[in-house]
């Protein structure tokens, strides 16, 4: 099954910049291993935007729910999973 999720931060955390930083670099971290062990094929930032996205490859809705709500920033994200497709399998 593949997902394209996309997160932005919601609202800021109430914390110092430093805090957050650490707390962002660890959410990179986290996508990261994720993408060594196949879960997320491919992450991007937006451009200008608090958030990114990335095409997810899980076995499940649950796995999908698991890995979404393990990321260092998700209390903060407004989060959204879309189920995608291949083109060539849309056909």
């Amino acid at each position: 099954m593949l997902f394209l999720i996309r997160t932005e931060i919601e609202h800021m955390p109430n914390m110092d910049r430093d805090t957050f930083m650490s707390m962002v670099k660890d959410q990179w971290n986290y996508v990261l291993d994720l993408k060594k062990k196949g879960k997320i094929l491919e992450a991007y930032r937006l451009s200008g935007r608090k958030g990114g996205i990335a095409i997810a490859k899980v076995e499940s809705h649950g796995e999908l729910n698991r890995i979404m709500s393990n990321m260092p920033l998700f209390p903060w994200f407004a989060t959204e999973a879309i189920p995608i497709i291949p083109l060539e399998k849309s056909l």
